[in-house]
């Protein structure tokens, strides 16, 4: 950080807002230079340790930072003509995330450092093992080094509610975070005073979070931890979020090509590209629907989270629908997963008398992806944004010809035209027309299958990813052997 934007810090408003940055304040032993409000009937008032003060009592405060806890924008603009007024200006204004670190940094600052256990490899798994695509990827990746004798990795993850059955106890740190509250000062403390026990170690993360965090403050104030950060998706938001913490990531992996060149373009320099494995076969062997009175099967297997504004735009797959039953084309159409409007989506179907067309299966276990895809011709994904879809790579392994959206890693693998189809962002007409062409041409459906099969199945090999990360530890210094329990 630079110095200007040090301690102290004024915060403007105590209404919900400043209270919530009050408290966590004082959760971490951090008391505020000022926390002001207009409201006459505020002042005076005492917020975890912090006075509420007049605006009058800003004089000489010019070169402070300042945090607006105020909610609507209008109200936010006004704070800053009244701050103006004392010759602050909004050079010096800084967001939540700012206030955080703030505090983050600060607290960790007197942390001692005990180093209990040295030279572990620490997987940050902080929302649990068994939600989606990151945590089955982490799993996977863990058992494999386990099973290449490297003892010293352990997963920082939930262990409340379910048990991963092929990781001992002695392998998994139970964490004690709140997952539905990031910025928590409780979850960020528990992460703080767990990771100090890990001087001399490797932390890997997938996402910004508690751990995260306290990792980077950590090594903020001389802390030995090397940071490896995973970027598993492909948006400018979420690279300029990355690279604000550039001097303090040893290194960062992207998913995707055009992840790593959006780091590379803001100016990082250790990056390294990486495709998580997933299951293929070597020789394809399927069936397609190529005889004129077969029903072509479509099919999508992802989180089923919104519409409008969502990732995976169950709106769009609804046009889709609706514009291949106008078409009277001869389709099915599966859904295979869960989320949170899958019941609204069922509700769409059925009042839209579309349930001959479209059925769900809910979330199907890993070990039977493979051959849900073998039993359908066409995958669709028409999502906003990825970083490189697991779900795109495992169709294709099963010999699926994908109609995609233009995102993140959708060029890795789709020759638009070759082996599946690639349509702009929100092109769901685009994705109608793909899916009309090959069941009118579907004899050539075998062939694009085939050539999709043949685009991932590098990719898809779990020794190839081994690699990369045994690469890297070594460079590390870091060695099977090398740790103490």
């Amino acid at each position: 950080m630079d110095n200007q934007l040090l301690f102290p810090l004024i915060v403007y408003g105590a209404g919900q807002r400043g209270t919530r940055i009050c408290q966590t304040a004082q959760t971490l032993g951090i008391t505020f230079y000022k926390v002001i409000d207009q409201d006459d009937n505020k002042q005076g008032l005492v917020l975890f340790g912090n006075k509420v003060c007049s605006i009058e009592e800003l004089n000489g405060c010019m070169k402070t930072n300042y945090y607006i806890a105020l909610k609507d924008e209008g109200a936010r603009v006004q704070a800053r003509s009244v701050l103006n007024k004392y010759g602050i200006n909004e050079t010096y204004e800084v967001d939540y995330q700012f206030v955080l670190e703030l505090m983050y940094e600060k607290y960790a600052s007197v942390i001692k450092h005990e180093s209990t256990y040295g030279n572990q490899i620490l997987w940050d798994c902080e929302n649990g093992l068994d939600l989606g695509g990151i945590e089955a990827w982490t799993l996977s990746v863990v058992s494999e080094l386990k099973n290449r004798k490297w003892d010293n990795v352990r997963v920082l993850t939930d262990r409340e509610k379910y048990q991963v059955d092929m990781l001992a106890d002695d392998e998994v740190i139970t964490t004690k975070i709140d997952k539905t509250n990031y910025g928590n000062a409780e979850s960020f403390k528990y992460a703080v005073e767990e990771l100090k026990l890990h001087n001399n170690s490797i932390f890997i993360s997938s996402q910004i979070d508690d751990l995260f965090m306290a990792a980077i403050s950590l090594k903020k104030n001389g802390f030995n931890i090397i940071i490896i950060s995973v970027i598993h998706n492909g948006t400018e938001e979420t690279y300029e979020k990355y690279y604000k913490y550039y001097e303090y990531v040893d290194a960062y992996f992207g998913v995707s090509k055009s992840i790593c060149a959006g780091m590379e373009k803001r100016g990082a320099k250790k990056i390294y590209e990486i495709t998580c494995p997933f299951y293929c076969k070597e020789n394809l062997i399927r069936n397609y629907s190529v005889n004129e009175k077969d029903t072509i099967k479509i099919g999508f297997a992802g989180r089923i989270d919104g519409f409008e504004k969502s990732q995976k735009r169950m709106d769009y797959l609804l046009n889709v629908i609706r514009s291949l039953v106008s078409k009277r084309i001869s389709f099915e159409f599966d859904f295979a997963g869960d989320g949170p409007v899958k019941t609204k989506l069922e509700e769409i179907v059925k009042d839209n008398k579309w349930d001959k067309y479209v059925k769900f299966y809910g979330t199907i276990p890993r070990n039977e992806i493979p051959a849900f895809w073998e039993n359908h011709d066409i995958a669709v994904n028409l999502s906003d944004f990825e970083g490189h879809s697991i779900s795109q790579m495992e169709a294709m392994a099963s010999g699926c010809v994908p109609v995609i959206t233009d995102t993140s890693g959708a060029r890795d693998d789709v020759e638009d035209g070759v082996n599946g189809y690639v349509v702009p962002l929100g092109g769901y007409d685009e994705a109608v027309d793909r899916i009309e062409y090959l069941y009118k041409n579907r004899n050539i459906l075998p062939m694009m299958g085939q050539k999709a099969h043949y685009a991932v199945i590098e990719k898809s090999k779990m020794s190839n990813h081994i690699k990369v990360w045994e690469g890297l530890f070594n460079e590390y210094g870091f060695s099977r052997e090398s740790y103490s329990k």
